[in-house]
């Protein structure tokens, strides 16, 4: 048996930081915890982040 896992999720590769724009972010974020390294709730832009 080969102990190669395979997973349903994104590919190992994932984008550092994902901007959402709404207040209200709570079924958003639980599910980028999966996909982006890095997630901000109501920013607009990435000058917002510092």
């Amino acid at each position: 048996m080969s102990a190669h896992r395979t997973t349903n999720g994104p590919p190992q590769t994932r984008p550092l930081v994902a901007l959402l724009d709404g207040r209200d972010c709570t079924v958003e974020m639980p599910l980028l915890k999966d996909v982006a390294t890095v997630a901000f709730c109501d920013a607009s832009s990435t000058a917002e982040i510092h």
